[in-house]
């Protein structure tokens, strides 16, 4: 009754002919699935997802003067990139 599956994989079945002429005549175009979808992330969209925006910075607070301030927080964080 615990019978597991694994490996389970989905292959799209090729479109009968009179689909592609119709889809041919109308302009269709396919939209983007999910394999498309991680290939547009991968090539570049990645990098400005993880750049922290203004209002995502982490807050300066100043208690002492061993604390950073802002300027140099944001010194610091040039550096590192």
């Amino acid at each position: 009754m615990s019978r597991k599956k694994h490996n389970i994989a989905y292959i799209k079945p090729e479109e009968p002919k009179f689909i592609r002429e119709l889809k041919a005549q109308m302009g269709f175009k396919e939209s983007p699935d999910v394999n498309t979808k991680r290939q547009e992330l991968s090539e570049g969209e990645e990098e400005d997802y993880f750049e922290d925006r203004g209002e995502e910075k982490p807050q300066v607070v100043v208690l002492s003067k061993e604390h950073l301030t802002a300027q140099e927080a944001d010194e610091f964080q040039k550096k590192k990139i």
